[in-house]
């Protein structure tokens, strides 16, 4: 389960990272991949 966590959170950045390049919010991409970070250390540790 802890695998496809990291998985899911390695395709959302990559998927932040696109719709950074074409809109070129790279703030609102920079807070995304923080949260989800954020996220995936609280999980872990569960």
């Amino acid at each position: 389960m802890i695998e496809e966590i990291m998985v899911g959170i390695d395709l959302m950045e990559a998927h932040n990272i696109k719709i950074n390049v074409k809109t070129g919010k790279i703030g609102v991409s920079e807070s995304v991949e923080l949260m989800t970070k954020v996220l995936h250390l609280s999980e872990a540790d569960c």
